[in-house]
């Protein structure tokens, strides 16, 4: 996964659909997830997310499920 600045976030291991209309929720990296509302695009190289603001650079955090 890429930001729109080229920035590598991660891999994506998952990604949540709304089972309603099949829009994207969530891609989920290996130790964080992305809201699906930041994507932009994807292709047979990368996905691309919208960059955050710089105070919030780093991809969302998991929630502990346990």
């Amino acid at each position: 996964m890429l930001d729109d600045h080229g920035r590598e976030l991660g891999h994506v291991r998952d990604v949540e659909f709304d089972p309603r209309d099949g829009s994207v929720v969530t891609l989920i990296l290996k130790d964080a997830y992305v809201d699906g509302a930041r994507l932009l695009g994807l292709g047979s190289y990368a996905v691309v997310v919208r960059a955050l603001a710089p105070s919030d650079s780093m991809p969302d955090t998991v929630p502990d499920h346990a």
